[in-house]
């Protein structure tokens, strides 16, 4: 039966695609040929796709919690974060989270993950030095110079004294 399905070939090929069975950004070139804007705002709309399908993932609301405090929005990335604390116990998450946070200056927030890194990883040199960090910003220098003499003094080592002395001298 070539000879039918020689003619049923020959008629598909004929066949236009439906326009709405085009994906919109199917691969990588597509999505280099848009400008920076446009592939942010590409990123944030697959990122929020994928909660959708994914809505206990907790690595995809890090991402897009990452990708929000990118766009400078704040309070929607600190929603995102927050839903990652009651999804999660994985402290690796928790400190990704923290450095992001920090490095944006959301000490707050950063200072709930950090409570929960410290935690899990009690001797962490460098989870205690962060949340003294976050402490020193949000609760003041006292409460941020008592986080930090928290830290053995066998695991004292340049960062400790740099943070002290920044401390001491606020």
């Amino acid at each position: 039966r070539r000879d039918e399905a020689q003619v049923i070939f020959t008629r598909f090929r004929l066949l236009e695609p439906e326009a709405s069975r085009r994906r919109a950004y199917g691969g990588l070139f597509d999505y280099l040929k848009l400008t920076p804007t446009e592939q942010r705002t590409q990123y944030l709309r697959n990122l929020r796709a994928g909660i959708t399908t994914k809505p206990d993932d907790p690595t995809l609301r890090v991402r897009l919690g990452k990708a929000l405090l990118m766009e400078n929005k704040i309070e929607e990335a600190a929603e995102a974060y927050r839903i990652v604390l009651g999804l999660t116990k994985d402290p690796d998450i928790f400190a990704e989270c923290a450095a992001t946070l920090l490095s944006a200056e959301q000490y707050g927030l950063a200072k709930e993950f950090l409570t929960l890194l410290v935690a899990a990883r009690p001797d962490s040199t460098d989870a205690q030095i962060d949340l003294a960090i976050a402490v020193f910003h949000t609760d003041g220098a006292a409460a941020g110079l008592a986080g930090v003499d928290k830290i053995p003094p066998e695991n004292r080592d340049g960062d400790y004294y740099l943070l002290r002395a920044q401390i001491l001298d606020a």
